[in-house]
């Protein structure tokens, strides 16, 4: 009997990752290898895009070509986009805190902005959308995603992650998409590059402190890896086949390097 052949590798573009950062957005997809992940390339060959939208005559600019007009049409674009999904005193104080001029409405609404003619105010998850859709086309595949997992920053709050959710409805990849928070992501990530190495041999269990100093937030994690016990029928998967449990988690947008810098 013939050996059986190896897995075919999945299509790129079927698999997208998303973290969604405060100024910059990064993509990426599962390569031809198997168990590689490149980061996608935007439209300028740039591995980050910016988290910007803007409106210009008839056109809809997103990410470099947005954050260009940034300066010449400041009241027509929108930058740092996730730092404004909802309408509150946080919000309000990041506004302040990064100097956006864009207008914004008391019902949370962003604008209003000239477009096709006419003003218009927009409600966040709009321009959020455009974002995720850009984002997921530089995956390079004309078909919709299997998966999508987005990351997002530790300190929104849930009314602010239903936004993304939102967003992802209106793209139409909210029964595809899955979202979990940086500090999640940066535990994942950890565990995945770790493989067996994770727990070796003789070793149950570990404890991994975590620091993440993002654009606008800082987040510190404690987080234990468990080995599980073996499945009675089937040999061990490939890799550290372990639970994760935070012990502490911490986010402070003090701890973020643009306030760092402004000290």
């Amino acid at each position: 009997m013939a050996a059986d052949s190896a897995p075919a590798p999945a299509d790129a573009g079927r698999f997208v990752g998303i973290d969604l950062g405060i100024s910059c957005v990064v993509a990426s997809a599962a390569a031809e290898e198997r168990h590689v992940v490149t980061i996608n390339t935007n439209d300028v060959s740039g591995r980050s895009t910016p988290a910007a939208v803007s409106y210009d005559g008839k056109q809809r600019h997103v990410g470099m070509n947005a954050e260009g007009r940034a300066m010449s049409a400041p009241k027509q674009t929108i930058t740092h986009l996730p730092l404004t999904l909802v309408k509150s005193d946080a919000s309000d104080k990041r506004v302040e805190k990064y100097q956006l001029l864009f207008p914004r409405q008391d019902d949370g609404k962003l604008g209003p902005f000239t477009f096709d003619g006419e003003e218009f105010s927009a409600s966040p998850c709009g321009p959020l959308s455009a974002l995720l859709n850009t984002l997921v086309s530089y995956a390079g595949s004309s078909v919709k995603p299997q998966q999508v997992c987005v990351a997002v920053p530790d300190f929104l709050s849930e009314a602010e992650v239903a936004v993304v959710h939102n967003a992802l409805d209106i793209t139409g990849l909210q029964d595809v998409a899955t979202l979990l928070r940086h500090s999640d992501a940066v535990a994942a990530a950890f565990a995945h590059s770790q493989g067996s190495k994770l727990l070796p041999e003789g070793t149950d269990e570990r404890v991994v402190a975590f620091v993440d100093v993002g654009s606008a937030h800082g987040t510190i994690s404690v987080v234990r890896f468990t080995r599980k016990a073996a499945a009675e029928e089937g040999s061990p998967k490939e890799g550290c086949d372990a639970t994760a449990e935070f012990l502490y988690r911490c986010t402070d947008e003090t701890l973020g390097v643009q306030t760092l810098v402004q000290a």
